[in-house]
Protein backbone atom coordinates (compact mmCIF):
# COMPACT_ATOMS: atom_id res chain seq x y z
CA UNK A 1 0.00 0.00 0.00
CA UNK A 2 2.86 2.39 0.85
CA UNK A 3 4.40 1.68 -2.56
CA UNK A 4 1.13 2.49 -4.31
CA UNK A 5 0.68 5.75 -2.38
CA UNK A 6 4.26 6.69 -3.10
CA UNK A 7 3.74 5.95 -6.82
CA UNK A 8 0.60 8.11 -6.92
CA UNK A 9 2.51 10.95 -5.26
CA UNK A 10 5.30 10.56 -7.84
CA UNK A 11 2.74 10.65 -10.64
CA UNK A 12 1.29 13.89 -9.31
CA UNK A 13 4.82 15.27 -8.85
CA UNK A 14 5.57 14.51 -12.50
CA UNK A 15 2.50 16.46 -13.49
CA UNK A 16 3.53 19.42 -11.32
CA UNK A 17 7.04 19.51 -12.77
CA UNK A 18 5.79 19.92 -16.35
CA UNK A 19 2.01 20.53 -16.18
CA UNK A 20 1.71 22.03 -19.67
CA UNK A 21 3.63 19.20 -21.28
CA UNK A 22 1.59 16.62 -19.37
CA UNK A 23 -1.66 18.36 -20.32
CA UNK A 24 -0.90 18.25 -24.03
CA UNK A 25 0.26 14.65 -23.68
CA UNK A 26 -3.06 13.55 -22.16
CA UNK A 27 -5.18 15.86 -24.31
CA UNK A 28 -6.16 12.88 -26.42
CA UNK A 29 -7.53 11.10 -23.32
CA UNK A 30 -9.45 14.22 -22.29
CA UNK A 31 -11.05 14.61 -25.73
CA UNK A 32 -11.67 10.87 -26.13
CA UNK A 33 -13.27 10.42 -22.71
CA UNK A 34 -15.32 13.61 -23.11
CA UNK A 35 -16.60 12.38 -26.49
CA UNK A 36 -17.30 8.88 -25.19
CA UNK A 37 -19.15 10.10 -22.10
CA UNK A 38 -21.19 12.53 -24.22
CA UNK A 39 -22.18 9.73 -26.60
CA UNK A 40 -23.15 7.40 -23.75
CA UNK A 41 -25.16 10.13 -22.01
CA UNK A 42 -26.89 11.09 -25.27
CA UNK A 43 -27.55 7.43 -26.06
CA UNK A 44 -29.09 6.77 -22.64
CA UNK A 45 -31.14 9.94 -23.02
CA UNK A 46 -32.34 8.82 -26.47
CA UNK A 47 -33.26 5.40 -25.08
CA UNK A 48 -35.28 6.99 -22.27
CA UNK A 49 -36.97 9.32 -24.78
CA UNK A 50 -37.75 6.40 -27.12
CA UNK A 51 -39.29 4.42 -24.26
CA UNK A 52 -41.53 7.33 -23.33
CA UNK A 53 -42.56 7.91 -26.95
CA UNK A 54 -43.37 4.24 -27.53
CA UNK A 55 -45.24 4.07 -24.22
CA UNK A 56 -47.32 7.12 -25.19
CA UNK A 57 -48.25 5.75 -28.63
CA UNK A 58 -48.68 2.05 -27.80
CA UNK A 59 -49.94 0.00 -24.90
CA UNK A 60 -46.46 -0.98 -23.83
CA UNK A 61 -47.70 -2.22 -20.45
CA UNK A 62 -50.34 -4.47 -22.02
CA UNK A 63 -50.19 -8.16 -22.86
CA UNK A 64 -52.63 -10.28 -24.83
CA UNK A 65 -53.19 -13.99 -24.19
CA UNK A 66 -54.70 -15.42 -27.37
CA UNK A 67 -55.32 -18.66 -29.25
CA UNK A 68 -53.63 -19.33 -32.58
CA UNK A 69 -56.71 -20.24 -34.62
CA UNK A 70 -55.15 -19.77 -38.05
CA UNK A 71 -52.06 -21.54 -39.36
CA UNK A 72 -49.81 -20.68 -42.27
CA UNK A 73 -48.44 -23.21 -44.71
CA UNK A 74 -46.52 -22.06 -47.76
CA UNK A 75 -48.13 -18.64 -47.55
CA UNK A 76 -51.65 -20.08 -47.35
CA UNK A 77 -53.66 -19.53 -44.16
CA UNK A 78 -56.10 -22.18 -42.98
CA UNK A 79 -58.22 -22.71 -39.85
CA UNK A 80 -56.59 -24.55 -36.98
CA UNK A 81 -59.01 -27.26 -35.83
CA UNK A 82 -57.15 -27.91 -32.57
CA UNK A 83 -56.80 -24.43 -31.08
CA UNK A 84 -57.63 -24.14 -27.34
CA UNK A 85 -60.60 -21.92 -26.46
CA UNK A 86 -60.06 -19.37 -23.70
CA UNK A 87 -63.12 -19.02 -21.49
CA UNK A 88 -64.30 -16.73 -18.72
CA UNK A 89 -63.40 -19.49 -16.24
CA UNK A 90 -59.81 -19.35 -17.50
CA UNK A 91 -59.83 -15.59 -17.00
CA UNK A 92 -61.09 -15.98 -13.43
CA UNK A 93 -58.44 -18.64 -12.75
CA UNK A 94 -55.70 -16.32 -13.99
CA UNK A 95 -57.13 -13.43 -12.03
CA UNK A 96 -56.54 -15.37 -8.80
CA UNK A 97 -52.87 -15.83 -9.72
CA UNK A 98 -51.98 -12.13 -9.77
CA UNK A 99 -52.13 -9.29 -7.26
CA UNK A 100 -53.63 -5.84 -7.76
CA UNK A 101 -50.67 -4.66 -9.88
CA UNK A 102 -52.02 -6.75 -12.78
CA UNK A 103 -55.50 -6.09 -14.18
CA UNK A 104 -57.18 -8.13 -16.89
CA UNK A 105 -60.28 -8.35 -19.06
CA UNK A 106 -61.88 -10.91 -21.34
CA UNK A 107 -62.34 -9.52 -24.84
CA UNK A 108 -64.09 -10.67 -28.03
CA UNK A 109 -64.55 -9.03 -31.42
CA UNK A 110 -66.44 -10.48 -34.42
CA UNK A 111 -67.68 -9.07 -37.73
CA UNK A 112 -71.36 -9.74 -38.42
CA UNK A 113 -74.37 -8.46 -40.33
CA UNK A 114 -77.21 -6.44 -38.85
CA UNK A 115 -80.47 -6.55 -40.80
CA UNK A 116 -84.22 -6.02 -40.41
CA UNK A 117 -86.48 -9.06 -40.03
CA UNK A 118 -87.80 -10.24 -43.42
CA UNK A 119 -85.65 -7.64 -45.14
CA UNK A 120 -82.60 -8.02 -47.35
CA UNK A 121 -81.03 -4.74 -46.21
CA UNK A 122 -77.93 -5.50 -44.16
CA UNK A 123 -75.16 -3.57 -42.43
CA UNK A 124 -71.76 -5.08 -41.75
CA UNK A 125 -70.51 -4.22 -38.30
CA UNK A 126 -68.78 -5.71 -35.27
CA UNK A 127 -70.07 -7.31 -32.13
CA UNK A 128 -67.69 -6.55 -29.27
CA UNK A 129 -67.69 -8.11 -25.83
CA UNK A 130 -65.45 -7.41 -22.88
CA UNK A 131 -65.88 -8.50 -19.32
CA UNK A 132 -64.30 -5.51 -17.59
CA UNK A 133 -65.88 -2.28 -18.77
CA UNK A 134 -63.35 -0.24 -16.81
CA UNK A 135 -60.64 -1.52 -19.15
CA UNK A 136 -62.17 0.35 -22.08
CA UNK A 137 -62.42 4.11 -22.36
CA UNK A 138 -65.80 4.77 -23.98
CA UNK A 139 -67.18 8.21 -24.64
CA UNK A 140 -70.87 7.78 -23.90
CA UNK A 141 -73.42 9.92 -25.73
CA UNK A 142 -76.25 8.65 -23.53
CA UNK A 143 -77.19 5.59 -21.48
CA UNK A 144 -73.72 4.76 -20.15
CA UNK A 145 -73.42 1.06 -19.30
CA UNK A 146 -72.23 -0.01 -15.88
CA UNK A 147 -70.39 -3.18 -14.95
CA UNK A 148 -73.67 -4.61 -13.62
CA UNK A 149 -75.45 -3.89 -16.90
CA UNK A 150 -73.12 -6.04 -18.97
CA UNK A 151 -74.47 -9.46 -17.98
CA UNK A 152 -75.99 -12.35 -19.88
CA UNK A 153 -79.37 -11.71 -18.23
CA UNK A 154 -79.49 -8.07 -19.30
CA UNK A 155 -82.22 -7.18 -21.81
CA UNK A 156 -80.17 -4.25 -23.06
CA UNK A 157 -77.38 -3.72 -25.53
CA UNK A 158 -75.21 -0.70 -26.35
CA UNK A 159 -74.17 0.41 -29.81
CA UNK A 160 -71.77 2.89 -31.39
CA UNK A 161 -72.88 6.16 -32.96
CA UNK A 162 -71.78 4.88 -36.38
CA UNK A 163 -73.97 1.77 -36.12
CA UNK A 164 -76.94 3.85 -34.98
CA UNK A 165 -76.50 6.19 -37.94
CA UNK A 166 -76.25 3.33 -40.45
CA UNK A 167 -79.28 1.55 -38.99
CA UNK A 168 -81.38 4.70 -39.38
CA UNK A 169 -80.14 5.28 -42.93
CA UNK A 170 -81.12 1.71 -43.83
CA UNK A 171 -84.54 2.18 -42.16
CA UNK A 172 -83.85 -0.67 -39.76
CA UNK A 173 -85.72 -0.72 -36.45
CA UNK A 174 -83.46 0.63 -33.72
CA UNK A 175 -85.71 -0.16 -30.75
CA UNK A 176 -85.35 -3.93 -30.59
CA UNK A 177 -82.64 -6.43 -31.59
CA UNK A 178 -82.97 -10.19 -31.91
CA UNK A 179 -79.55 -11.37 -30.84
CA UNK A 180 -78.80 -15.10 -30.68
CA UNK A 181 -82.54 -15.79 -30.36
CA UNK A 182 -83.09 -13.30 -27.54
CA UNK A 183 -84.80 -9.91 -27.72
CA UNK A 184 -82.58 -6.99 -26.77
CA UNK A 185 -83.15 -3.23 -26.51
CA UNK A 186 -80.70 -0.44 -27.24
CA UNK A 187 -80.09 1.21 -23.88
CA UNK A 188 -77.20 3.49 -24.75
CA UNK A 189 -74.93 4.85 -27.45
CA UNK A 190 -71.19 5.48 -27.26
CA UNK A 191 -69.20 7.67 -29.60
CA UNK A 192 -67.31 5.82 -32.35
CA UNK A 193 -67.17 7.65 -35.66
CA UNK A 194 -65.25 4.92 -37.49
CA UNK A 195 -66.78 1.55 -36.63
CA UNK A 196 -70.29 0.10 -36.50
CA UNK A 197 -70.12 -1.75 -33.19
CA UNK A 198 -72.48 -3.51 -30.76
CA UNK A 199 -71.47 -4.04 -27.14
CA UNK A 200 -72.44 -6.99 -24.92
CA UNK A 201 -70.99 -9.10 -22.10
CA UNK A 202 -68.96 -12.17 -23.26
CA UNK A 203 -71.02 -14.58 -21.13
CA UNK A 204 -73.88 -13.93 -23.54
CA UNK A 205 -71.89 -15.28 -26.53
CA UNK A 206 -72.64 -18.81 -27.81
CA UNK A 207 -69.73 -21.28 -28.07
CA UNK A 208 -70.33 -21.61 -31.82
CA UNK A 209 -69.45 -17.94 -32.27
CA UNK A 210 -66.43 -18.11 -29.97
CA UNK A 211 -64.99 -20.90 -32.09
CA UNK A 212 -65.17 -18.72 -35.20
CA UNK A 213 -63.29 -15.76 -33.72
CA UNK A 214 -61.75 -16.93 -30.43
CA UNK A 215 -61.62 -14.39 -27.59
CA UNK A 216 -58.50 -13.01 -25.94
CA UNK A 217 -57.58 -12.11 -22.38
CA UNK A 218 -55.93 -8.72 -21.99
CA UNK A 219 -53.53 -7.89 -19.15
CA UNK A 220 -52.18 -4.56 -17.98
CA UNK A 221 -49.23 -4.32 -15.58
CA UNK A 222 -48.32 -1.39 -13.35
CA UNK A 223 -44.71 -1.10 -14.51
CA UNK A 224 -43.00 -2.11 -17.77
CA UNK A 225 -40.52 -4.36 -15.93
CA UNK A 226 -43.41 -6.71 -15.07
CA UNK A 227 -44.17 -7.52 -18.70
CA UNK A 228 -41.62 -10.32 -19.14
CA UNK A 229 -42.43 -11.78 -15.72
CA UNK A 230 -46.18 -11.92 -16.45
CA UNK A 231 -45.50 -13.34 -19.92
CA UNK A 232 -43.45 -16.20 -18.43
CA UNK A 233 -46.23 -16.98 -15.92
CA UNK A 234 -48.86 -17.04 -18.69
CA UNK A 235 -46.82 -19.39 -20.88
CA UNK A 236 -46.26 -21.71 -17.92
CA UNK A 237 -50.00 -21.63 -17.14
CA UNK A 238 -50.79 -22.50 -20.78
CA UNK A 239 -48.54 -25.58 -20.63
CA UNK A 240 -50.34 -26.82 -17.52
CA UNK A 241 -53.88 -25.96 -18.67
CA UNK A 242 -53.48 -27.12 -22.28
CA UNK A 243 -50.74 -29.80 -22.08
CA UNK A 244 -51.26 -30.99 -25.67
CA UNK A 245 -52.30 -27.68 -27.23
CA UNK A 246 -50.16 -25.09 -25.42
CA UNK A 247 -48.16 -24.49 -28.61
CA UNK A 248 -51.31 -22.88 -30.01
CA UNK A 249 -51.34 -20.26 -27.23
CA UNK A 250 -49.41 -17.03 -27.73
CA UNK A 251 -48.68 -13.98 -25.58
CA UNK A 252 -48.45 -10.75 -27.55
CA UNK A 253 -46.54 -7.77 -26.19
CA UNK A 254 -45.09 -4.54 -27.54
CA UNK A 255 -41.63 -5.28 -26.15
CA UNK A 256 -40.38 -5.79 -29.71
CA UNK A 257 -40.59 -2.08 -30.41
CA UNK A 258 -38.58 -1.28 -27.29
CA UNK A 259 -35.96 -3.88 -28.28
CA UNK A 260 -35.68 -2.43 -31.79
CA UNK A 261 -35.12 1.06 -30.38
CA UNK A 262 -32.55 -0.26 -27.90
CA UNK A 263 -30.68 -2.15 -30.65
CA UNK A 264 -30.54 0.96 -32.85
CA UNK A 265 -29.20 3.07 -29.98
CA UNK A 266 -26.69 0.36 -29.05
CA UNK A 267 -25.33 0.36 -32.62
CA UNK A 268 -25.05 4.15 -32.42
CA UNK A 269 -23.10 3.88 -29.14
CA UNK A 270 -20.75 1.19 -30.48
CA UNK A 271 -19.97 2.93 -33.78
CA UNK A 272 -19.41 6.34 -32.20
CA UNK A 273 -17.52 4.73 -29.32
CA UNK A 274 -15.08 3.10 -31.75
CA UNK A 275 -14.53 6.44 -33.49
CA UNK A 276 -13.85 8.26 -30.22
CA UNK A 277 -11.59 5.38 -29.19
CA UNK A 278 -9.00 6.78 -31.62
CA UNK A 279 -8.66 9.87 -29.42
CA UNK A 280 -8.26 7.66 -26.35
CA UNK A 281 -5.54 5.70 -28.19
CA UNK A 282 -3.67 8.91 -29.01
CA UNK A 283 -4.02 9.98 -25.37
CA UNK A 284 -2.61 6.66 -24.21
CA UNK A 285 0.44 7.17 -26.40
CA UNK A 286 0.82 10.60 -24.78
CA UNK A 287 0.80 8.99 -21.33
CA UNK A 288 3.47 6.55 -22.44
CA UNK A 289 5.56 9.45 -23.73
CA UNK A 290 5.29 11.27 -20.39
CA UNK A 291 6.44 8.18 -18.52
CA UNK A 292 9.37 7.52 -20.86
CA UNK A 293 10.60 11.07 -20.31
CA UNK A 294 10.07 10.61 -16.58
CA UNK A 295 12.22 7.47 -16.61
CA UNK A 296 15.01 9.31 -18.39
CA UNK A 297 14.95 12.11 -15.82
CA UNK A 298 14.70 9.74 -12.84
CA UNK A 299 17.22 7.12 -13.91
CA UNK A 300 19.58 7.83 -10.95
CA UNK A 301 16.65 7.58 -8.53
CA UNK A 302 15.69 4.19 -9.99
CA UNK A 303 19.30 2.98 -9.69
CA UNK A 304 19.53 4.04 -6.05
CA UNK A 305 16.22 2.33 -5.20
CA UNK A 306 17.37 -0.90 -6.80
CA UNK A 307 20.75 -0.68 -5.06
CA UNK A 308 19.12 -0.49 -1.63
CA UNK A 309 16.91 -3.51 -2.28
CA UNK A 310 13.96 -2.51 -4.47
CA UNK A 311 12.90 -5.40 -6.67
CA UNK A 312 11.82 -5.23 -10.31
CA UNK A 313 8.17 -5.72 -9.36
CA UNK A 314 8.36 -2.65 -7.10
CA UNK A 315 9.64 -0.51 -9.99
CA UNK A 316 6.97 -1.93 -12.33
CA UNK A 317 4.24 -1.28 -9.78
CA UNK A 318 5.52 2.27 -9.22
CA UNK A 319 5.37 3.27 -12.86
CA UNK A 320 2.07 1.48 -13.49
CA UNK A 321 0.56 3.39 -10.59
CA UNK A 322 1.92 6.64 -12.01
CA UNK A 323 0.49 5.76 -15.43
CA UNK A 324 -2.95 5.02 -13.95
CA UNK A 325 -2.80 8.27 -11.95
CA UNK A 326 -2.11 10.34 -15.06
CA UNK A 327 -4.76 8.57 -17.19
CA UNK A 328 -7.29 8.85 -14.35
CA UNK A 329 -6.66 12.58 -14.13
CA UNK A 330 -7.18 12.91 -17.88
CA UNK A 331 -10.37 10.85 -17.72
CA UNK A 332 -11.71 12.93 -14.83
CA UNK A 333 -11.05 16.17 -16.72
CA UNK A 334 -12.73 14.66 -19.79
CA UNK A 335 -15.76 13.70 -17.68
CA UNK A 336 -16.10 17.22 -16.29
CA UNK A 337 -15.69 18.72 -19.77
CA UNK A 338 -18.40 16.39 -21.12
CA UNK A 339 -20.87 17.34 -18.39
CA UNK A 340 -20.22 21.03 -19.04
CA UNK A 341 -20.56 20.51 -22.80
CA UNK A 342 -23.90 18.71 -22.39
CA UNK A 343 -25.24 21.57 -20.27
CA UNK A 344 -24.68 23.82 -23.29
CA UNK A 345 -25.76 21.42 -26.05
CA UNK A 346 -29.00 19.99 -24.59
CA UNK A 347 -30.85 23.35 -24.43
CA UNK A 348 -29.87 23.91 -28.08
CA UNK A 349 -31.29 20.48 -29.01
CA UNK A 350 -34.52 21.26 -27.15
CA UNK A 351 -34.88 24.64 -28.83
CA UNK A 352 -34.18 23.20 -32.29
CA UNK A 353 -36.34 20.06 -32.13
CA UNK A 354 -39.09 21.37 -29.81
CA UNK A 355 -39.03 18.14 -27.80
CA UNK A 356 -38.39 17.44 -24.13
CA UNK A 357 -35.02 15.71 -24.41
CA UNK A 358 -32.66 15.08 -21.51
CA UNK A 359 -29.28 13.40 -21.26
CA UNK A 360 -29.09 10.53 -18.82
CA UNK A 361 -26.13 10.15 -16.46
CA UNK A 362 -26.13 6.52 -15.39
CA UNK A 363 -23.90 4.52 -13.08
CA UNK A 364 -22.73 2.43 -16.05
CA UNK A 365 -21.32 5.55 -17.73
CA UNK A 366 -19.16 6.40 -14.70
CA UNK A 367 -18.07 2.77 -14.38
CA UNK A 368 -16.99 2.74 -18.03
CA UNK A 369 -14.92 5.88 -17.49
CA UNK A 370 -13.27 4.35 -14.41
CA UNK A 371 -12.45 1.09 -16.19
CA UNK A 372 -11.20 2.99 -19.24
CA UNK A 373 -8.82 5.08 -17.08
CA UNK A 374 -7.34 1.95 -15.48
CA UNK A 375 -7.16 0.11 -18.83
CA UNK A 376 -5.34 2.98 -20.56
CA UNK A 377 -3.00 3.37 -17.61
CA UNK A 378 -2.08 -0.32 -17.52
CA UNK A 379 -1.87 -0.75 -21.31
CA UNK A 380 0.30 2.26 -22.04
CA UNK A 381 2.21 2.17 -18.77
CA UNK A 382 3.41 -1.42 -19.12
CA UNK A 383 6.25 -0.73 -21.57
CA UNK A 384 7.71 2.25 -19.62
CA UNK A 385 7.39 0.27 -16.37
CA UNK A 386 9.13 -2.73 -17.93
CA UNK A 387 11.90 -0.50 -19.32
CA UNK A 388 12.44 1.14 -15.93
CA UNK A 389 12.63 -2.22 -14.16
CA UNK A 390 15.30 -3.42 -16.59
CA UNK A 391 17.76 -0.67 -15.64
CA UNK A 392 20.88 -1.99 -13.91
CA UNK A 393 21.74 -0.24 -10.61
CA UNK A 394 25.36 0.42 -11.59
CA UNK A 395 24.41 1.96 -14.96
CA UNK A 396 21.69 4.09 -13.37
CA UNK A 397 23.90 5.39 -10.55
CA UNK A 398 26.67 6.34 -13.00
CA UNK A 399 24.29 8.95 -14.47
CA UNK A 400 24.13 10.83 -11.16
Amino acid sequence: METILYSIQEGLRSIKISPLQTFFSILGIIIGVASLVSILALGDGLESFARKQIASTTSIQNLELASIHRLNKDGVFYKNPDFPLLTLNHKNELNAMFDSTVTMSYHFNHAMQFMAINDSNAIVGYITAFENIKSKELNWIYGAATQKDLTSSSENIWISSTLLKQLKEASIDTTTFILFGNSKKIAGVFNDENTARLLIHPSFLPDSLLKIDPPSIYFKVSIIEQVNQVKAILLKWAKITFPEKHKFIKVNTYEGRIEQAEQGIMIFKLVMGLITGISVLVGGIGVMNVLLMSIKERTPEIGIRKAIGAKRKHIVLQFLAESITISTLGSFIGLLFSMLFMEIVVPIIKATTKIEFHVSWTLSTFLIVSVLAILVGVTFGTYPAYKASRLLPIDAIQRV
